[in-house]
């Protein structure tokens, strides 16, 4: 799944596991020896969560199993088939009890089937919808990991807008570190991206005056498209309406640079020489904007000689 949402949502879990295990998977952890999440078979699996774990159970007794673990932002029909065959495979390699878990952070109604029921073969799997929690649970944890994932839980009777700035406040409160800062307010924003939020976290960042530098963010690095291009557009007319002040090449310079800050971006080649040629019927030089996009010398000459 995209690193996006997928990476930020397990290493957020992974962080808190130990506390975590008993609010939503329902288990009592005691102690955790993380194994490789590769499987080797005829087809190459990699998991994204496995851990050789210690539960206590009621009785007070110790039993040692596989802890496996997917997350989900989008609902697959044949989710109950993959983790059947990564039943077997971890099986076959541990030789231990399987306890697995699908935990889904999606927008979208779960629609996923967990059990697979034949006459000689019975199959389930624990499926986990944020959902079903609530924020206020994870608001109240002393940990900030913890915090972030009351974004994607149920409010209740929470606006999100009071979800946000809370968890703004135990960001900038909690953080060690201007790093830690930017680095959850990233996670935030991914998270507030499933479930139609961003813009909100943006807004609301604006308005508290956070200092937050946009080129670590995970949106910006990974690149979104259509957010370049919003980001681009938007830069333009802000450059211009400049340039009728200060004179249009000027304006436009900083309206461009603007525009791919705002647009989220790595970028997508199409798009720089989208963006190159525009700068280039403005009038802009070459160094100017190899600046601006990132292209080589070379190409921007082409692109002007075309």
């Amino acid at each position: 799944m995209p690193y996006s949402y997928d990476s930020a949502i397990k290493e957020t879990f992974v962080r808190v596991l130990s506390s975590l295990s008993n609010r939503v998977l329902g288990i009592n952890i005691q102690a955790v020896e993380e194994l490789n999440l590769e499987l080797q078979a005829t087809i190459k699996r990699r998991l994204d969560y496995l851990a050789r774990v210690q539960l206590i159970l009621e009785s007070g007794e110790i039993k040692e199993c596989i802890l496996h673990i997917e997350f989900q932002s989008r609902n697959h029909s044949h989710m109950h088939m993959r983790m059947m065959e990564y039943y077997a495979l971890l099986y076959r390699k541990y030789k231990l009890e399987i306890l697995q878990y699908v935990i889904y952070v999606g927008n979208e109604p779960l629609r996923m089937q967990n059990s697979i029921e034949h006459t000689r073969l019975q199959f389930y799997y624990e499926l986990i919808d944020l959902r079903e929690f609530s924020s206020q649970d994870f608001l109240e944890a002393e940990s900030i990991w913890e915090n972030l994932l009351a974004i994607l839980a149920n409010w209740g009777g929470l606006r999100v807008d009071e979800v946000i700035e809370v968890l703004l406040h135990r960001i900038i409160n909690k953080s060690q570190s201007s790093f830690e800062i930017q680095q959850n307010i990233t996670f935030l924003e991914t998270f507030s991206h499933l479930r139609g939020y961003q813009f909100l976290v943006v807004n609301k960042l604006r308005s508290m005056s956070i200092e937050y530098d946009i080129s670590t963010d995970l949106r910006y690095l990974q690149g979104k498209e259509d957010g370049l291009v919003i980001g681009m557009k938007k830069g333009m007319e802000e450059g211009i309406e400049k340039g009728r002040k200060e004179g249009i090449k000027s304006g436009l310079k900083k309206g461009l640079k603007k525009g791919l800050k705002r647009g989220f971006e790595k970028g997508v080649l199409k798009e720089r020489v989208r963006l190159a040629k525009i700068a280039l019927a403005e009038g802009l030089d070459i160094d100017t904007v190899q600046k601006l996009t990132g292209l080589s010398v070379d190409k921007i000459k082409a692109l002007k000689g075309d």
